[in-house]
């Protein structure tokens, strides 16, 4: 009898179920607990919404769910008839980030195709979140959703479509941050930002015991962290100048307020938030000495840990092989890796590479 050989998979088909074999094993690691009341509490006010609409149905309506949600909770009142695109509802907010709504809630913004993430990993457990898509994704289409609760890295929410049969319309559903991202992220392409309301005003969940206690910043070169770009204000907190500096660009920091720094980009001069960019060179009066500096470490790609000149699926291994300690780091590896500024280059980061790599192909 003849016996037929088996092919060998390819070196790239390898390298890629590697890498989901080590997503894999770090997603397996993590219990996951549901709370069923906040999954009930989800889908009580998609139907308190519906109620308070006079419709039956809000399919193909997702800024009138979001709208009507934010009413029925007592969060916010303005805006429901409101129709902009996923992207318009976080650019109509992030105009009126720190001020209250009429019902006493914090509006707190926050930009970037990771923002869930990034609420969850600054804020802690929120509630009443917003989320802006742009079009992109297998549909084509932009999107706005609401969720009624973050909470331990879970998402509870319901919506206006079904995805992957995972609800009906209205249904409430809890799913981790990824995996919630992997499917509007596939969908609706990556989110624009998140804004969410708060009854108090919140402290960053790695703040000091201090009430006076603030994240300092200095001056010096700072490298934008934003991925969908971060914008100049005329002031600290202040108006859009309408210049938006891309994600990865260098910026110097000529004067630092409030959690806000001072640059000047192509000609307009202005504020941009601290909170997305890192520190990369702090001033010295040794300016030959720090473009000595600059000359050498800050000539590549963020992301790009092989230096080839691309990020690619390659990069977000090696990125999590580094993290793992299963090979030797640099400072140099953490610069580059160090996608969310965080300081540190994490599994995270790797999943964010990953994320790039396929926006770039």
């Amino acid at each position: 009898m003849t016996q037929q050989r088996s092919k060998k998979p390819s070196a790239a088909l390898s390298i890629i179920l590697t890498l989901i074999m080590l997503f894999s094993i770090t997603v397996s690691s993590v219990a996951i607990t549901v709370d069923n009341d906040l999954v009930n509490n989800a889908t009580s006010i998609y139907s308190q919404a519906l109620s308070m609409s006079g419709r039956d149905s809000f399919h193909g309506a997702c800024n009138l769910a979001t709208a009507y949600s934010l009413k029925a909770v007592g969060v916010y009142s303005g805006g429901l008839d409101y129709s902009g695109s996923g992207n318009s509802w976080y650019d109509y907010f992030s105009d009126l980030s720190g001020k209250k709504t009429s019902g006493g809630y914090t509006i707190t913004t926050v930009a970037g195709s990771d923002c869930l993430n990034k609420i969850a990993d600054t804020y802690g457990d929120v509630e009443n979140v917003v989320v802006s898509y742009g079009t992109g994704g297998t549909s084509g289409a932009n999107h706005v959703l609401y969720i009624s609760a973050v909470k331990s890295g879970l998402v509870y929410y319901t919506d206006s479509f079904s995805y992957y049969g995972l609800h009906s319309e209205g249904g409430g559903c809890a799913q981790t941050i990824d995996d919630f991202n992997s499917i509007y992220c596939g969908m609706n392409g990556y989110p624009y930002g998140a804004v969410f309301f708060s009854k108090e005003t919140l402290k960053k969940a790695d703040s000091s015991d201090s009430d006076d206690m603030d994240v300092s910043y200095t001056s010096g070169s700072y490298l934008t962290n934003a991925q969908s770009g971060l914008r100049i204000r005329t002031s600290p907190s202040g108006d859009k100048t309408g210049v938006v500096i891309p994600f990865g660009t260098k910026v110097t920091v000529n004067e630092v307020k409030d959690g806000w720094g001072k640059v000047n980009y192509q000609g307009t001069s202005g504020w941009i938030s601290l909170e997305y960019a890192t520190l990369i060179e702090t001033e010295t009066e040794d300016s030959t000495e720090a473009q000595e500096i600059t000359t050498k470490v800050y000539t590549f790609i963020v992301g790009d840990m092989n230096g080839d000149g691309k990020v690619t699926a390659i990069d977000a291994r090696l990125a999590l092989r580094k993290s793992a300690k299963l090979e030797n780091m640099s400072d140099s590896d953490l610069v580059v890796g160090d996608v969310d500024g965080d300081g540190k280059l994490t599994a995270k980061d790797s999943r964010l590479i990953l994320r790039i790599s396929g926006r770039l192909r």
